[in-house]
């Protein structure tokens, strides 16, 4: 029985096979053939291209789901932010540290105010860019420049170290010659506390700054708007024009006792909690700026041409 139908599925496929024969060699014949197979050859490789286009597509999405595929995908969003006229004109985030150092500082100076001080810092980091572009506008006039330094920059808020710090920083800055960056329209966008330490005796305060100015140079005159960090640090020094005032008293110009060593409070009371020795402590609590540290200061200004090579 299984024979027998073998035989008719073969006897089947072969009177097809002449069949299909026969109706090639009618369409092989005709006038319309060589129509016919460019149509059906266009077809094939239509059929292949789309065939082509779903395997690619298949291949993406998987090649997107994959480790590679999201980090290229996420360089691609950072890079079209960077370059975007809203992230230029987005201030630069900072360091803030106030949560961490805020407590410390209060602990150790509790009569200190630290946004006070802040407000002191942003001030002086103003005068002193005043003080930098009356410098450049005195140097290109042959006069004497650090002159104004001491005009543009108060000596109350400053002191003798950052004014001294700050000519060493200009002269810095003067040697780039040409190429020294300068700038108009300076903008403090935010302010926050980045430093607070406490090494060998010395306390520092570091206020971080997000700065955005017009910046170019000599040999690049067209402005540009740039973001950037800038700090200024504090020291808390001895007030040596307060203990000069004392005329030799017995003044201390540390917190210790002189007879067995012993810290002592900023109350300011005249008797050692320890050994009850006389002592009378001055209160020389005084916070000075000792240093600015600007982000584009010492580096030479060069259009944004040439910083993307």
């Amino acid at each position: 029985m299984h024979s027998i139908n073998y035989f008719r599925t073969a006897n089947n496929w072969i009177l097809a096979t002449q069949a299909l024969t026969e109706r090639f060699q009618q369409l092989k014949a005709s006038p319309y053939f060589p129509y016919i197979v460019v149509a059906l050859a266009v077809l094939i490789i239509i059929l292949l291209i789309l065939w082509m286009r779903h395997v690619v597509r298949r291949m993406r999405r998987r090649f997107r789901g994959s480790m590679m595929g999201q980090a290229i995908s996420m360089f691609k969003q950072a890079e079209q932010m960077v370059n975007s006229d809203e992230f230029i004109d987005r201030p630069r985030s900072l360091n803030g540290m106030d949560k961490i150092y805020l407590p410390l500082i209060a602990e150790d100076f509790p009569d200190l105010r630290v946004d006070q001080l802040g407000n002191q810092a942003q001030n002086l980091l103003l005068q002193s860019y005043q003080a930098l572009a009356a410098v450049q506008e005195k140097s290109a006039t042959g006069q004497s420049a650090f002159d104004e330094l001491t005009k543009k920059i108060s000596s109350k808020d400053s002191g003798p170290y950052y004014i001294a710090s700050f000519e060493r920083l200009v002269a810095e800055h003067a040697a780039l010659g040409e190429n020294r960056p300068q700038f108009e329209h300076v903008f403090v966008h935010n302010r926050v506390l980045s430093k607070y330490k406490k090494h060998q005796g010395k306390c520092v305060i570091e206020f971080q700054f997000a700065v955005e100015a017009m910046v170019h140079s000599e040999r690049y005159p067209e402005p540009e708007k740039l973001q950037f960090k800038d700090s200024l640090r504090y020291q808390f020094l001895e007030d040596k024009y307060l203990y000069e005032d004392a005329k030799g008293d017995a003044a201390l110009m540390s917190f210790k006792c002189p007879n067995c060593g012993a810290p002592l409070d900023r109350s300011g009371r005249a008797k050692c909690a320890y050994c009850g020795s006389n002592v009378r402590a001055l209160q020389l609590d005084t916070w000075l700026p000792t240093e600015l540290l600007p982000e584009l200061w010492k580096q030479p200004y060069r259009p944004p041409e040439m910083r993307r090579r």
